[in-house]
């Protein structure tokens, strides 16, 4: 359990959203979390822990718990400016133009993430407007040409990949293997439970009825079964093998839209794991 400084520095450099909320944090509580590039069992017996490990560039998770207060479970990604909505919003119908006059169709996820990559390196022109040749034929396209900034770039490609490919807000819990089970219980925020520390509150959540709807009729689809208002309840399987239960607007359950989401190991489960975790005895015939 070492604070990896050199680690921490590198990620830093790396994410420049990690290292302004790290900056932030460091601002209002005066500490600073530690870095682990790992995580193990034994810091469940931490006391009022402040840890951030990463779970795959530009996605980070910090615990944090202040002395007598419930841990929080803080996911740390690249947030977009209301300059970056715009930008947004602009890229995303030069994508629906674009994709509506590809000839591909993509078998699978990563296919599709290549191809959503290539058609935005398209799309996306690095650097400051310049009035040339290339700038004036690229304006006479119905598929407009957007011009960002390198970080800009990186935290709008991000969302977009993410909400058109993957679980959207649901990404950082979904790709964070010490994440067991995911529960959202209406509006307000999702609650996990947490191969070490249990069950934990997290900073994703939805605050309006539509939104939530949203993403429990996109969860469905995923499972090939889709909810409806005649058909508001789906039991069924994510791409990954997760269990995923959901039901559907407030016509069925008072706090509105819900679902719980029940993760499997990526590896299974051994004798030794059973025996650490209490489930068995070394004496006991297995």
């Amino acid at each position: 359990m070492v604070h990896d400084a050199s680690a921490f520095l590198s990620a830093m450099d790396r994410n420049p959203h990690l290292r302004s909320y790290v900056d932030d944090f460091v601002s209002k509580t005066g500490k600073e979390p530690q870095f682990h590039v790992t995580m193990s069992r034994d810091m469940e017996t931490m006391v009022a822990p402040s840890i951030i490990y990463p779970i795959g560039d530009p996605l980070y998770i910090h615990l944090y718990q202040e002395p007598g207060e419930l841990m929080r479970y803080l996911t740390i990604v690249p947030l977009l400016s209301k300059e970056d909505k715009l930008r947004y919003e602009e890229i995303l119908n030069s994508l629906i133009l674009a994709g509506l006059t590809s000839e591909e169709d993509p078998d699978n996820i990563e296919t599709l993430k290549m191809m959503l990559n290539s058609l935005l390196d398209d799309i996306i022109l690095i650097g400051d407007q310049k009035f040339s040749i290339r700038s004036i034929i690229s304006g006479l396209s119905p598929i407009k040409k957007v011009y960002l900034d390198q970080l800009q770039n990186e935290r709008i490609r991000y969302h977009i990949i993410t909400n058109l490919t993957s679980m959207g807000i649901l990404e950082p819990l979904m790709r964070d293997d010490w994440v067991e089970d995911i529960s959202c219980n209406g509006l307000g925020d999702f609650f996990i439970i947490h191969k070490i520390f249990k069950t934990l509150q997290t900073n994703v959540g939805l605050t309006n009825d539509r939104e939530l709807d949203e993403l429990c009729y996109r969860l469905s689809e995923v499972t090939g079964k889709p909810i409806s208002d005649a058909n508001p309840i789906c039991d069924g399987a994510l791409p990954d093998s997760s269990r995923i239960n959901i039901l559907f607007s407030r016509d069925i359950s008072k706090k509105g839209s819900s679902f719980s989401i029940r993760r499997f190991s990526a590896e299974p489960i051994s004798i030794l794991r059973i025996v650490e975790i209490g489930r068995a005895s070394c004496r006991e015939r297995v």
